[in-house]
């Protein structure tokens, strides 16, 4: 990643997810409050407009899902699927007590600034990379500010541990009832600040809840990306660190004293969001895992 510039991949995502929610097909896992503000975000920055009119131009869209399909096919539908998997999980567990959401390496994401407002006693903190996270709160601030619910932390997690970074920032209280959100994150780091994320966060909530994406190894059979994406990841300075089985999710889990609640591939996220089997291939690869810390 450019130390001075947001990551391209925290852009592709909001592009995907513009596209699936005009799509009839996928405009449910996309919620109408969320795809206007991804489309007030992105009219925010001149990156971002250009993003929109790839999206509604007919050949640019039509080239898109091309390079898409050359790389990690339906990927766009993906990131509809994965955004729909942290929504739903994250406002179950507020209903049932949570009071704070740490979101770790949050990119553009969009989850705690459609939420913090609608749960104003549920305090939300979100982490980033110095260069996505100041160009996110800059695009932020110029549309509206957030509410004092809302914080954010800038900090570089493969060189500062997250327990050292929170407590530095007294921006989180431990022993409250917190889930934490690492989304898209885990494949960009070691195995050795994986495993320290898992350590920091019971260090705060011992009974802490976790959602989380990781990825499948390229050559598995549960990845059906391209050669050509990780090239283009290089390219882009994003190059893949952390890839584990979905099938030996379970045990890494237990190593790291947690418990698995739940692990969804885009399969899986389809049937039960859409309440129907795909109609085409899906991307394989990336997975989602609902987690709870069982110190």
């Amino acid at each position: 990643m450019d130390a001075n510039k947001a990551s391209s991949t925290a852009y592709t995502v909001m592009q995907g997810l513009l596209w699936a929610s005009d799509q009839p097909q996928y405009a449910p896992l996309v919620d109408a409050d969320i795809s206007q503000s991804i489309r007030t975000f992105l009219s925010a920055s001149p990156e971002g407009r250009r993003r929109i009119q790839q999206v509604e131009g007919v050949i640019s869209t039509r080239m898109l899902r091309i390079f898409e399909k050359l790389l990690a096919p339906n990927i766009s539908v993906h990131y509809a699927l994965r955004k729909k998997f942290f929504l739903s999980n994250v406002e179950k567990l507020i209903a049932s007590g949570t009071r704070q959401v740490v979101n770790i390496g949050a990119g553009f994401d969009l989850l705690a600034w459609n939420l913090h407002k609608k749960y104003p006693d549920v305090k939300f903190v979100e982490i980033d990379h110095p260069s996505t996270s100041y160009e996110k709160l800059a695009i932020i601030n110029a549309v509206s500010a957030p509410e004092a619910n809302l914080s954010f932390l800038a900090f570089d997690l493969s060189e500062e541990g997250l327990y050292t970074a929170l407590s530095s920032q007294d921006i989180i209280e431990p022993n409250v009832s917190t889930v934490f959100i690492c989304e898209g994150v885990f494949m960009y780091l070691d195995e050795g600040s994986v495993i320290n994320t898992f350590n920091d966060i019971q260090k705060f909530d011992p009974k802490a809840a976790f959602l989380f994406t990781a990825l499948a190894p390229f050559g598995s059979s549960e990845n059906n990306s391209t050669w050509l994406l990780r090239t283009y990841l290089r390219l882009k300075k994003e190059p893949l660190d952390w890839c584990i089985e979905p099938s030996a999710i379970g045990a890494f889990l237990t190593g790291v004293s947690f418990k698995c609640d739940a692990i969804l591939d885009d399969d899986k996220a389809y049937l039960e969001y859409l309440s129907r089997s795909p109609e085409t291939v899906l991307h394989k690869g990336e997975f989602m895992v609902s987690a709870t810390s069982s110190i």
